[in-house]
C-alpha cells in the first residue's frame, strides 16, 4: 500500500547543497529536467526504472543530485583508498565487499541498520536486456529493513527523470507490484524492445504464503517460458 507517513530528510552537506545548482544546469545541457520531487524521507530504496541503457544508472543519479537527495552508492571497497576515497565519500559512496557476493543482501541491511539517513539506488531488472521476471531483492530488502520504496523514474519521451509514488511493503506483494506496474507504464525507456513486463516470478509470491503457514518455502521452477534467469 503506498505510505501516508513520511520523517523530515536529514540535513545536506554542504558539498550537496553547492552541487544542486550545477545538477540542473547539467540536466537542461543534457536536455534534461527534473520532474516530480522526492518524498520527504529519510531511509528508503529507490527503484531505478526503466533500465534498457547504460545511461540510465548516472542520469538517475544526476536527477538525485539535482533534487537535493543523499543518495548512497555502492561501490568496491578498492576505489576507497588515497586519492579517489575522500571524492568518493563526498559523492554518497559506500564500501561494498565484492568478495562476499552471498552476503550482499545483508551487506545492504547492515548499512540502513547502522545509518539514519540512507537511501539505495536497485535496478530490479538487475541488467540493460529484456528479462521476464524482475527480480525480487528490492523488495525483500526494503520489508526486511523496515523502509519503504520510491519508484524513481526516467521518461526518455518527456526526458524527464524524478521521484514517483512511495509504497511501504506489505502484506500483499501482488497488490504492491499493481502499484509499481501501473506507474511505470506511463514511463517511456531509452529502448522500449529492451524493456521486459514488471512482475516477479510467480513462485515469489506462493513462497511468502507458505512462510505464514510455517512452511518451507518450495524450489522456484521455470514458471514461464523465457525464464532466463
Amino acid at each position: 500500500m503506498t505510505t501516508k507517513t513520511a520523517a523530515m530528510p536529514g540535513r545536506l552537506s554542504l558539498g550537496r547543497r553547492l552541487i544542486r545548482g550545477p545538477a540542473h544546469v547539467f540536466l537542461r545541457l543534457l536536455g534534461w529536467r527534473l520532474g516530480d520531487p522526492p518524498p520527504p524521507l529519510r531511509r528508503y530504496v529507490l527503484i531505478g526504472a526503466p533500465h534498457t541503457s547504460n545511461w540510465d544508472g548516472f542520469l538517475l543519479f544526476v536527477v538525485t543530485l539535482a533534487a537535493g537527495v543523499k543518495l548512497t552508492v555502492l561501490m568496491k571497497d578498492s576505489l576507497f583508498r588515497w586519492p579517489l576515497g575522500p571524492i568518493v565519500r563526498a559523492l554518497g559512496g559506500k564500501p561494498i565487499d565484492r568478495s562476499r557476493s552471498m552476503d550482499m543482501a545483508q551487506q545492504l541491511l547492515d548499512l540502513f541498520a547502522h545509518n539514519e539517513d540512507m537511501v539505495i539506488a536497485i535496478a530490479p531488472e538487475g541488467t540493460r536486456k529484456r528479462v521476464s521476471f524482475w527480480k525480487s531483492g528490492f523488495y525483500e530488502i526494503a520489508e526486511q529493513a523496515g523502509v519503504p520504496l520510491v519508484l524513481g523514474y526516467l521518461d526518455y519521451a518527456k526526458r524527464e527523470g524524478g521521484f514517483g509514488p512511495v509504497v511501504e511493503p506489505g502484506d500483499d506483494i501482488d497488490a504492491d507490484m499493481e502499484i509499481i506496474r501501473t506507474f511505470y507504464a506511463t514511463k517511456s525507456p531509452k529502448y522500449p524492445e529492451q524493456a521486459g513486463p514488471i512482475r516477479l516470478r510467480p513462485y515469489v509470491a506462493r513462497n511468502r504464503a507458505r512462510a505464514k503457514q510455517g512452511l518451507r518455502p518450495a524450489e522456484p521452477e521455470r514458471d514461464e517460458p523465457g525464464d532466463t534467469r
